[in-house]
Formats: C-alpha cells, structure tokens, sequence
C-alpha cells in the first residue's frame, strides 16, 4: 500500500514538473492572446462609438478605417499565436482549446469589422423614438465583451476570476436581448419604407449577434478554467 502511494505521489511530481516547464515556455503565447482580446476589444468599442455617432446623426470615416486597420493587426496576431501553438508552447492536451479560442475571438473581430463596413455603406438615419434604446444596446454589446476581454486576460494569473468574469456576461447579453425585442417592437410600428425597416433591423441583429458570439466565446473560457484548474 506504501509502496503504491509512493509511486502516486512520484508520478504527481512528474506531472507538476511538466505542467510547469511548459508554464514557462507558454508565458509568450498568454501575452499574445491578452494582445488579440485587446485588439478585439478595441474595435469593438469603435463600433460602439459608431454606433453612437449614428445616432447623433454623422459618423466619423476615421473610425472604419481604424476598426479595418485593427482586424488586420489583429490578423497577424493570431497567424503569431497559431505557429506558437504549432511550435509546442502549450501542454499537449491544451493546444486544441487555445486554437479554437484564437479563432473565436478573431470570427469576433472580423464580423465587427464587417458590421461596420455595411452600416458604413447604408447610411443609416436613426429614428428619434429608437436613439436611446439603440444606444443602451450598444453599450450593453460592449459590456459583454469587455468581460471576456478580463476573462481571456486572467487564464494567465487566476483561472477562478477568468470563469467569473466568463459567468458575469450572461446578465448583459440579457440586457441586450430585452433592447433588440424593445427596438425591433418600436421599429415594426413605424410608418417609414420597407427598405429603411430593413437596414434599421440589420443594425439591430448585427449588435446582437456580437454580444451573442461573445457569450459563446465566454462559455469556452468558463469551460477552459474549469478543465485547468488542477
């Protein structure tokens, strides 16, 4: 029985030398990964602020090219992460997870930069009744990826603040949820053509379906630090 619980115990050892040696060596990748959130993240709050703009009736052209320029850099980013992953920084049974969280978070900055392509070429004019709500919609978009944003962040330093943080954006995308029925009530009772009906609920979904693939990416990260936290 000694002799059993002997070896248990060498065998841990082994396992914990390992998973440390390659703790060192991924230090590298981690720094990356908090680099592709914040690029994310930024263009994101860009769409926000366009968002906002849209309302106030004029948007600034700098502000697309700046989310068009962030995607790319956010590209080379995850081409960096990508070999890194294929070079070995990660323990074995990691690598598949953290390929599939760089590309979550990049299908995230591409179909933000996307969005603002089309809005940009719509030419949308916001209705007065729907410039609130539009607004709080928004900002509740951005509130679920600024969450993932910490989450993605503390993989590195603390795992259990990673899966709360991951947990906290379900409660905007909520809020975000209660806005799209509100502004989709507000849009159909409007007398205005169909055309503007439209790109108005283009808008809407779009904003949606950012918070929506944040909250998917948030599960992955919730799922990633329970699986790790040995």
């Amino acid at each position: 029985m000694q002799k059993k619980k002997k070896q248990t115990k060498i065998k841990f050892n082994l396992f914990k030398k390992i998973k440390t040696y390659f703790e060192k060596k991924s230090n590298t990748i981690f720094d990356m990964f908090e680099t592709h959130m914040n690029l994310s993240y930024s263009a994101i709050k860009l769409f926000d602020l366009m968002n906002n703009q849209l309302c106030d009736g004029k948007v600034e052209e700098s502000i697309i090219k700046n989310i068009i320029s962030l995607e790319r850099k956010d590209d080379e980013v995850v081409n960096e992460i990508n070999y890194e992953i294929y070079k070995g920084r990660l323990l074995p049974y990691t690598s598949e997870d953290w390929f599939n969280l760089a590309q979550d978070i990049d299908d995230l900055t591409d179909f933000t930069e996307l969005a603002a392509r089309l809005i940009n070429t719509s030419k949308l004019t916001i209705p007065n009744p729907m410039k609130q709500n539009l607004r709080g919609m928004s900002k509740e978009m951005l509130n679920t990826v600024k969450h993932l944003s910490d989450a993605v962040v503390f993989m590195k330093h603390d795992l259990t603040k990673a899966r709360d943080m991951a947990l906290k954006i379900d409660g905007h995308r909520e809020k975000v949820r209660e806005f799209e029925f509100i502004l989709l009530t507000q849009l159909f009772k409007m007398k205005i053509n169909a055309v503007e009906i439209m790109r108005l609920k283009d808008l809407i979904t779009v904003i949606a379906k950012i918070a929506d693939k944040a909250e998917s990416i948030s599960d992955r990260v919730a799922a990633m630090a329970v699986k790790y936290s040995f």
